[in-house]
């Protein structure tokens, strides 16, 4: 973890500075379930070769946001906050790990990674006791350029070129 413990929310994770973010957390969700390279390269869904998916994910600790397998086989619990994660999302994410271990653990393996906007120093402190654990902030840009229109011909050049036409015609 590059977070030290102790830290306050604004010191380990000071808010974008352009406020931009996802209306809701199915937006967030559904467009990391597309773009896996973003959170790590190799990671897939769970069951993205057979009919189950790895998005919302059914346990019997609750649907865990994205279920993946890492490019060694071992499963991934993806726990996503739309703004900052606290040590509630450290608690849900373990729920998570503990239920899919016993079927799907590879060697009772299961890694776990926290994605959010901010991280709270709660969880940054808490999260150095946990192996196989992630944090990760995610970050949104706009980028706005002009569009170079081309004159738009003259109402004579548009009645020449329809005469052209015709006549080729």
């Amino acid at each position: 973890m590059s977070k030290e413990p102790g830290e306050t929310t604004a010191a380990a994770t000071p808010p974008p500075a352009d406020g931009y973010t996802f209306a809701a957390e199915s937006q967030l969700r559904d467009f990391l379930a597309l773009h896996l390279d973003l959170i790590e390269p190799g990671l897939r869904q769970f069951g993205a070769e057979g009919n189950e998916s790895g998005v919302e994910y059914r346990t019997a600790a609750g649907p865990i946001d994205l279920f993946c397998m890492d490019s060694l086989g071992v499963p991934v619990v993806v726990e996503l906050k739309l703004d900052e994660a606290d040590e509630d999302a450290l608690a849900q994410l373990l729920r998570y790990r503990a239920a899919v271990r016993p079927n799907e653990g590879k060697g009772g393996r299961v890694r776990g990674i926290i994605l959010a906007r901010r991280i709270s120093s709660r969880l940054a402190y808490a999260a150095h006791e946990v192996e196989d654990l992630r944090l990760m902030m995610y970050s949104m840009a706009v980028h706005v350029s002009e569009f170079g229109l081309s004159p738009l011909p003259s109402r004579a050049h548009a009645v020449i070129a329809w005469a052209i036409g015709l006549m080729v015609l």
